[in-house]
């Protein structure tokens, strides 16, 4: 038996199970990882858009407003008058009109160097017109367009111009119109918003490079993107160079995206620290993990619980097949499940029945043998005890022919005077009679004892031919164990292709199917468990039927030896009748000699002719009583011999019983 340490299939298979869950949901966690990077990715793209489109539909809204009223300022004034006296009226009232959408009015310079403005007026004298950035760009401005952002003297805050010309009926231009955005206002709509944690907006003067509106670092508002030494602020320097907007980019630890607002010089600047993503993806993964480690623990509680009410039956097979290995037949498997255990668990349940009615019908014939084998050793000590004392009587039997010869050789010697000694003779005569009884009585003893020991011989053979019947009925069941053990081979073959079909199913299934490979290799060690029991019950079953063969041969040899010993019990009674017979003439031959005693001298002759035959006939008895005593010994030690087979065979009985015995029914 091997002796290494035992592990369950449940053990293994979680061992294979953790691993491969660990490896699964660490996948799946990366994955999951990966995904959301890229969805926050996606998500900080989507926000950057939403926040630009939101920024930029804010700036439109104030400069669309102010566009607007320029168009019109523009149309009304070109199909109007265009003096100086006109448009200064017109522009007062444009200006009365709208304060909050143009707060500063909207200002007019015309060619004739006149300059209009309700808000403001110059009190520099070195403040020429003409020379001013709106005024020189808006002569070649045949639209409304936006101008530089630049620093109001008058006002002290940042503005951005928006100006167009103004042409007469002939096409000629005769002045220009401008009006100031407050920078103010747009800066104000960027400081609204924020992105993540810590992301923010602002905005850039594509003309000049301006920055304002920065509400995370508000000491670079009015500072130019030109004089700025940080890496971000360089890079993205470059990629308006380079027009490289609607992307979003990473650099200096920072997500940024630069996003053009139409109709204007305006550029959005959306910028998310790199950071804020790694915490949100953080706070991500580790919130998937818990989940997934969660997973894994009811996964792996769940899949204990499933294995072990799977895996059941299996230990209460291998318990039953344990107990069939000790030769218990007395427990029933109670496995009603519709696979292979269920089919395993009902021929074991077939095969413990079958071997449990098997080995009940061999301890009824093992009984039965040791009780014949116990009478035939009482009927063998009844032989034995006979042909002693028939030897007894054939002694007695022998001493009194003997005496019986003497007498009668004393007649014959006494014959000659026999006139003088007739009382002495009478005496021998009665002598002679009274021998001659005693050894009729002892061969009617020898008769009688010799029709006893044919009665306790044939007694014998009868327990013989039982005997023998009970061993046929042993080897029948010894016959039935052999088929029994034919089913087992059969389960251990039906179980060995469980586990072969069991093995490629797993190996189909890859890594996942290590678990199934593991129950294909123990349903394989619990076939190699069915065929040690099978090898074990024939070795049991072999022993026993060498025991049976053993009892069948002395069983013969004793019937053999019981007709041996009838023969000679039927001779030694035809020795018997032939004395009894012989003692009759020599009776009647005594009657004769005491008849005619009273006729002595007359019969002399035919007494000593009578003593010559009476003679004879003691020395054929005694030669009878020696073959008979030989009989008797021959018959004694036939007795001896079946006695001891007898013994033999009781213990026999008993081994055969003994092996019976291990068997639980």
């Amino acid at each position: 038996m091997d002796k290494r340490k035992f592990v369950s299939i449940k053990n293994k298979m979680m061992l294979i199970l953790i691993p491969i869950v660990i490896a699964t949901y660490s996948l799946v966690c990366a994955l999951t990882v990966v995904q959301m990077n890229q969805e926050l990715k996606a998500s900080l793209s989507t926000e950057i858009d939403l926040t630009s489109q939101i920024v930029e539909g804010k700036i439109s809204t104030i400069v669309e407003k102010t566009v607007g009223i320029m168009v019109n300022v523009k149309k009304s004034i070109e199909n109007g008058k265009s003096d100086a006296a006109s448009v200064q009226e017109y522009l007062y009232r444009v200006a009365d009109a709208y304060p909050e959408s143009i707060p500063t009015g909207i200002y007019c310079g015309l060619e004739e160097g006149v300059y209009i403005d309700k808000m403001w007026v110059p009190d520099d004298p070195d403040w020429i017109m003409k020379e001013r950035p709106w005024y020189v760009e808006g002569l070649k401005a045949d639209e409304v367009t936006f101008g530089e952002t630049y620093l109001d003297g008058m006002t002290g805050s940042y503005i951005a111009s928006v100006y167009t010309n103004l042409k007469n009926s002939a096409g000629k231009v005769f002045g220009v119109i401008s009006a100031d955005i407050p920078i103010d206002n747009i800066a104000a709509i960027t400081t609204e918003h924020s992105l993540f944690e810590n992301g923010y907006v602002y905005i850039i003067d594509g003309y000049s490079g301006m920055i304002f509106g920065n509400g995370k670092d508000a000491e670079k508002n009015g500072q130019f993107l030109s004089e700025q030494t940080d890496a971000l602020s360089q890079q993205i320097a470059q990629d308006i160079a380079d027009s490289r907007f609607g992307t979003i980019y990473q650099t200096a630890g920072m997500y940024y995206n630069l996003q053009k607002v139409s109709g204007t010089n305006f550029i959005t600047v959306s910028v998310v620290p790199v950071t804020d993503i790694s915490n949100v993806l953080s706070s991500y993964a580790w919130k998937t993990i818990l989940a997934s480690l969660a997973g894994f623990v009811l996964l792996l509680v769940g899949s204990y619980l499933l294995m072990t009410k799977m895996l059941k039956p299996l230990s209460r097979i291998s318990d039953m097949i344990n107990r069939m290995h000790q030769l218990d037949m007395t427990e029933k498997l109670d496995i009603r499940q519709r696979d292979e255990f269920g089919q395993i668990a009902g021929q074991l349940n077939d095969l413990a029945i079958s071997l449990r009615g098997t080995m009940m019908l061999c301890m009824e014939s093992t009984n039965a043998l040791k009780e014949k084998a116990e009478g035939n050793m009482e009927r063998a000590e009844s032989i034995t005890e006979t042909s002693g004392r028939q030897e007894q009587s054939m002694e007695n039997l022998t001493s009194t022919m003997n005496e019986l010869s003497k007498a009668i050789e004393n007649v014959a010697e006494g014959a000659t005077a026999l006139a003088s000694n007739v009382n002495n003779v009478s005496a021998n005569v009665n002598t002679v009679n009274e021998k001659i009884t005693e050894t009729s009585e002892s061969t009617e003893n020898g008769i009688t004892e010799m029709k006893q020991l044919r009665e306790n011989i044939q007694g014998v053979s009868v327990a013989s031919q039982e005997l023998q019947q009970a061993i046929d009925d042993v080897k029948a069941g010894l016959n039935g164990i052999n088929e029994m053990v034919n089913v087992i081979e059969g389960i251990a073959s039906q179980t060995n292709l469980l586990s072969l079909n069991a093995s490629i199913e797993a190996a189909r299934a890859g890594e996942m199917g290590k678990g199934f490979a593991v129950v294909a290799s123990e349903i394989r060690t619990l076939a190699d468990d069915s065929q040690s029991s099978v090898k074990n019950i024939i070795e049991t079953t072999g022993r026993l039927d060498k025991l049976v063969s053993i009892v069948l041969e002395k069983a013969q040899n004793n019937i053999e030896r019981i007709a041996t010993s009838d023969s000679s019990a039927d001779r030694v009674s035809g020795v018997f009748a032939l004395i009894r017979d012989n003692i009759r003439n020599i009776n009647q031959s005594s009657d004769q000699i005491e008849k005619e005693m009273k006729n002595v001298d007359g019969i002399a002759s035919d007494m000593a002719a009578t003593t010559q035959e009476q003679t004879a006939s003691i020395e054929v008895v005694l030669n009878t009583c020696k073959e008979m005593m030989e009989k008797s010994e021959a018959v004694a030690g036939s007795a001896l011999e079946l006695d001891a087979a007898g013994k033999d065979l009781n213990q026999i009985a008993e081994n055969l019983k003994a092996q019976v015995d291990k068997f639980k029914v």
